[in-house]
């Protein structure tokens, strides 16, 4: 599965593929929990996709094609397969009506888009274009056209034309439905982000009448996927209470489905946005996100839910708790066979090794120093040694005020993001020396999905054989250096060239 499908998207993809199950008049398979993200559903969706093909070739009736045809594309384009190019043309040629034929058209554009392919883009805006613009073809109203220029809008904004994005909008229609309105004020607030015109943007995202848009929208499915669109981009320009207003929103709908997964990720983003303002509610929406997690019956999401708690530990320097989370996404990933999981979890673990190990030698290095500051950054170091890393106590040591601390630390060639209290457990430093000694051979090695599709076993010979190769390649065939450099006995070692037949 190519992308990292939300919950948001996901409940919109569930209708389609309900949609094939009936046109092919299909029932759909028992087991209703099953993750989009098991190789079991792709497999199940590559089967039905192939069956809904074969059955649009004995389907008369061009309305009823066009529908299979629209659905086909929608499941194909959440998995990023660009066949749904030719199942959106399929629907847009059967289509009767001009709004569902413009429907079609502009979600090729907004796949292509997704994908970076600005000229694929442009080259399925023009399958309409052309007609639209004509005065004399009767078959698009107002409505169509403007849904069209709103998306010549958006390939100009991604083409990084903004004077154009704008001039583009500013040709749509007075009376412009909710659909088109919604979307012209998004993209009108993403133009002025982009130009870092945060006030204007901040107008827009925050008028009354545009947030009660959302109201009118057709479904639910597409009133949360604005809830949080929106609620993206007034975090990004930092109005995170507003932000947290419509994700609450978002959070009582998804109650009333008693989708809890959808709540876990909801929570998961309000906690994020609310890290700096409001810590406590942070850390509260941060539980309720792992419990419904638990609660939501998707193991698959269930682990991402721990890799993306612990890559978010990670980026804010809680790296002794990022390794938890990883190291649990980890067991529970080779519990339920999930080799993205595996994958992820060993990349996220290795990566807040290295983390600590770069921190412990930038701690120690006086390459950036200046003469002058010697006493002050030794009178630091010891600060931190004596608080175990604890950066306000280690100020409150040597007699300073916080800001004063920061202060010193950035002038002293510290990096801040990387002390964290993990570096100055003795422990840990001994259980890191001894595991990777004085070389680095371990943060080269990398696992292919492959490797753990065939089990465990395949990926423990595949790294037993990486580290000999490297530390035969670096140190040579002398069994000293080798049994120094990986740990193990010179018994162990002929062990394992044999086992992986190296000479």
């Amino acid at each position: 599965m190519a992308q990292n499908i939300s919950r948001i998207i996901e409940r919109r993809l569930l209708v389609f593929i309900d949609d094939l199950y009936s046109s092919c008049k299909m029932k759909p398979p028992p087991n209703t929990e099953k993750s989009i993200f098991s190789p079991e559903f792709k497999t199940e969706i590559a089967s039905l996709v192939e069956i809904a093909q074969k059955t649009i070739q004995f389907v008369t009736d061009p309305e009823e094609k066009a529908e299979i045809s629209f659905a086909i594309a929608e499941v194909l384009n959440y998995f990023d397969n660009s066949d749904c190019a030719e199942n959106y043309l399929l629907a847009y040629s059967n289509f009767f009506e001009s709004e569902r034929k413009v429907e079609a058209i502009t979600n090729l554009v907004d796949f292509w888009l997704r994908l970076g392919n600005i000229e694929e883009a442009e080259n399925a805006l023009d399958k309409i274009y052309k007609k639209i613009s004509n005065p004399e073809d009767s078959d698009f109203g107002q409505d169509d056209i403007d849904l069209v220029q709103i998306k010549l809008a958006k390939i100009y904004y991604n083409k990084e034309q903004l004077e154009l994005a704008k001039q583009t909008l500013k040709t749509l229609g007075s009376d412009l439905t909710p659909k088109a309105e919604m979307l012209k004020e998004v993209l009108t607030a993403k133009i002025l982000i982009e130009e870092k015109d945060f006030e204007n943007a901040k107008g827009i995202l925050e008028k009354k009448e545009f947030l009660e848009l959302i109201t009118l929208l057709d479904s639910q499915n597409e009133q949360l996927f604005y809830y949080l669109h929106i609620s993206k981009l007034l975090a990004e320009i930092r109005e995170s209470k507003l932000a947290t207003e419509l994700l609450k929103k978002a959070i009582d709908i998804l109650r009333k489905d008693e989708d809890f997964i959808g709540m876990s990720e909801t929570y998961f983003f309000l906690g994020e946005i609310n890290v700096k303002a409001a810590p406590t509610f942070s850390n509260e929406c941060f539980a309720l996100a792992l419990i419904y997690s638990d609660l939501g019956n998707d193991t698959i999401r269930g682990i991402e839910s721990y890799l993306n708690f612990g890559l978010f530990l990670q980026r804010n320097s809680d790296i002794d708790t990022a390794i938890d989370y990883f190291d649990l996404s980890f067991k529970k990933s080779v519990k339920n066979k999930f080799s993205k999981g595996l994958i992820d979890s060993f990349e996220g673990m290795k990566s807040c090794t290295k983390e600590v190990i770069l921190g412990m030698r930038e701690l120690k290095s006086k390459d950036v120093l200046q003469e002058n500051n010697e006493d002050l950054r030794t009178k630091v170091a010891n600060a931190l040694i004596q608080t175990k890393g604890n950066k306000i106590k280690a100020a409150e040591f040597i007699g300073v005020d916080n800001s004063t601390f920061h202060r010193y630390l950035n002038n002293l060639g510290f990096n801040k993001d990387k002390i964290t209290r993990k570096l100055f457990k003795e422990s840990s430093l001994h259980e890191i020396h001894e595991f990777l000694g004085e070389n680095e051979i371990l943060f080269t090695f990398s696992v292919k999905q492959v490797d753990y599709e065939n089990g465990i076993e395949e990926v423990v010979n595949s790294f037993e054989k990486f580290m000999l190769e490297k530390a035969i390649e670096e140190k040579g065939g002398n069994f000293k250096d080798l049994e120094n450099t990986l740990k193990a006995s010179g018994q162990k070692i002929r062990y394992l060239l044999k086992k992986h037949e190296i000479n």
